[in-house]
């Protein structure tokens, strides 16, 4: 997992190490963008090496 976050262990155990409550996890899985901000968005294709922004391919 520490290869994946580009971090050490050590900082992973202790920035991610505490278990947090399932109301806690409710109100984060629960974030969403604001009203008009899902024009905002960037995704990146692994399979094609290509980045996406507002829905236009960049190179």
């Amino acid at each position: 997992m520490a290869l994946e976050a580009v971090n050490s262990a050590s900082i992973i155990l202790k920035h991610y190490r505490e278990l947090s409550t399932p109301e806690v996890a409710e109100k984060w899985f629960r974030i969403q963008p604001k009203q008009g901000q899902w024009e905002n968005t960037l995704s990146y294709d692994r399979r094609k090496r290509r980045v996406i922004i507002n829905g236009v391919q960049c190179q």
